[in-house]
């Protein structure tokens, strides 16, 4: 549909230069409740999309949200905030401090920006990884099959979590945005306190004027906190990307490590960022049903071991990728606890990977599969691209890495 310029929302995509971001940014262009997209990255944007320039204004904003006063700019006169900023690292040894600054740190801030400017709205980037734990405690693998939010939590012991650092500081993230649903905005103090004045003598009159303040004016902020599984899709550097890199290293072939029996859920980043706008949308209209509540958010991509999907993706091409012999998941992990130690003692072995040998074992050998049944009755989420559509698309942008 046009963009009509007749509505007045201003939204503010933070990350809007990176992977998700970007797609966020191509489904706003296209809605008709927004009039000016505005983007907060701390990296100079990259039109890695082809996104269309004119019709509605986009604003570039290049500053990093641990900044605080920085950002207060970008926030100023917003109506909702996707917030998909974030430190998107499993390396091991971890840089702890990175993931707290850029992950924890700049999540608390923006919500003490969107606090202080009166901003009604935000929508939070989370992971289905927050809730990834070993199935028994002192296990090695997730056990996630069909599961709503509450019948698959986070931990209570954060050392459980399989993805380890990354996975902690996007829980503690989560927990702040979940915590701050409701928080009395700037504005709505001061409105609020005037029609408490008021109409003190009818409290239900009070309520209903309260009511119709919040609505109106954004008198308490609300929030939201989406929890996508992996993603892949054009833009990703990530993990199918690098996955793909060391098939070709490898004569396009990949080893099966951590054995046949693990299966995990991915999700096209296109429908991710659809469920964003779902999201934001739900708040405006509904926000009591959504407010305050963590949401797994999936698409229809065949679920699969990840090396196995890699090879689909490339299946049709000419290159493609197969996998080779497997390696039992006891062996791969003993080998991947001794690896970390080698790395850890061991100065001559010192180096840094992309992800901890033992994340990666136990993630490849786990069984993930969530319910997407709250994204679909509370944000009225539904995946907009068929799993042949995706595999179409990405399995395009995949194929530069043989190129």
């Amino acid at each position: 549909m046009a963009w009509n310029g007749s509505r007045t929302e201003i939204a503010l995509v933070t990350g809007g230069s990176g992977f998700l971001g970007q797609h966020m940014v191509k489904h706003l262009l296209k809605d008709e409740t927004v009039r000016e997209i505005r983007i907060l990255d701390k990296v100079r944007f990259n039109n890695i999309l082809d996104l269309p320039e004119g019709g509605k204004p986009v604003v570039y904003l290049e500053a990093d949200l641990y900044d605080k006063e920085k950002c207060r700019g970008a926030l100023r006169g917003v109506d909702v905030v996707l917030h998909c900023a974030a430190l998107v690292s499993y390396d091991f040894p971890p840089d702890v401090e990175a993931l707290h600054r850029n992950n924890v740190a700049a999540t608390k801030n923006l919500l003490e920006l969107c606090v202080e400017e009166s901003v009604p709205r935000l929508v939070h980037c989370s992971t289905t990884e927050v809730t990834l734990q070993s199935y028994v405690r002192g296990g090695i693998v997730a056990m996630v099959v069909y599961s709503q939010e509450s019948r698959a939590p986070p931990p209570d012991d954060e050392n459980r979590l399989i993805l380890r650092e990354y996975a902690t500081s996007k829980l503690r993230a989560e927990r702040i945005v979940l915590a701050a649903d409701g928080t009395p905005l700037k504005n709505g103090t001061k409105l609020l306190a005037l029609f408490t004045h008021r109409v003190h003598h009818s409290r239900v009159i009070f309520v209903q004027k309260a009511n119709n303040v919040n609505r109106l004016f954004g008198g308490t902020l609300r929030t939201v906190s989406l929890r996508p599984p992996l993603l892949y899709g054009e833009g990703d550097l990530g993990c199918v990307w690098q996955i793909l890199k060391v098939a070709k290293k490898q004569g396009n072939s990949l080893v099966r490590v951590a054995g046949v029996g693990g299966k995990q859920e991915m999700a096209y980043v296109g429908n991710m960022a659809w469920a964003f706008i779902c999201a934001k949308n739900a708040l405006a209209r509904c926000p009591d049903g959504i407010g305050g509540l963590p949401v797994f958010v999936t698409d229809d991509t065949t679920v699969e071991n990840l090396l196995r999907f890699c090879e689909r993706l490339t299946r049709n091409s000419n290159h493609h990728v197969t996998l080779s012999w497997s390696i039992p998941i006891v062996v791969s992990y003993i080998c991947a606890v001794i690896a970390e130690l080698a790395i850890a003692y061991l100065p001559f072995f010192r180096k840094k990977l992309p992800i901890s040998p033992r994340s990666l074992i136990a993630y490849l050998g786990s069984m993930i599969l969530h319910n997407r049944s709250r994204a679909a009755i509370h944000i009225g989420y539904t995946p907009i691209f068929t799993r042949d559509e995706a595999l179409r698309v990405s399995s395009a942008y995949y194929s530069k890495v043989f190129n």
